[in-house]
């Protein structure tokens, strides 16, 4: 069975996502975001497109947040890998989120205050009103959204009994007069 995994994709707060120049921080209104594919989308290692696709999961898009509760690592390669392999070791990969911006933002000058996602947000702020979700991807570093979460749940290689049953016996270990205590540790 493949790994899976859960996140925070989007917390609702300012960003600064990559390719935006604008001087001030980024919101994404979430009451006006679609999602492409009825909620289905795909993630990657990074903002690299589909050369680096990892999994899939459906994304849920709240009043003040954006989650993936089913995500799967539906592609086994070296991305898929290196994320799975990184997370073991302790590794704490954060989220990013791939949209894009319908109609132009709306710019909150200074000393005005928006209420957007659950929240007064303090201008100098865009805020874009519509948008479209249409992938994610595990950031090793850097996120825009700086307070998103991963978690990971890996499944363990397991020896079927016949084969740690020759494992054990390679190494000169009589298997036959083992106690119930050592078989079941």
């Amino acid at each position: 069975e493949p790994a899976k995994f859960s996140m925070v994709l989007y917390n609702g707060g300012p960003i600064r996502p990559g390719g935006w120049n604008a001087p001030h921080p980024l919101v994404l209104d979430l009451a006006g975001m679609s999602v492409i594919r009825g909620g289905s989308i795909p993630f990657n290692r990074g903002h690299v497109g589909d050369n680096a696709l990892v999994g899939h999961g459906t994304a849920e898009v709240t009043a003040t947040q954006i989650v993936i509760n089913d995500g799967v690592f539906s592609f086994d390669n070296q991305y898929t890998k290196e994320i799975i392999e990184a997370s073991k070791a302790g590794f704490k990969w954060a989220s990013s989120m791939e949209a894009t911006i319908q109609g132009t933002p709306k710019f909150v000058p200074k000393g005005q205050t928006v209420r957007v996602n659950g929240r007064q947000i303090p201008g100098p702020v865009y805020v874009a009103k519509k948008s479209e979700l249409f992938a994610g991807a595990f950031i090793g570093s850097n996120p825009a959204d700086r307070s998103t979460e991963v978690s990971i749940a890996a499944m363990e290689e397991h020896m079927v009994p016949q084969e740690l049953k020759e494992w054990l016996e390679g190494r000169g270990v009589d298997v036959e007069s083992l106690s119930e205590e050592q078989i079941t540790a």
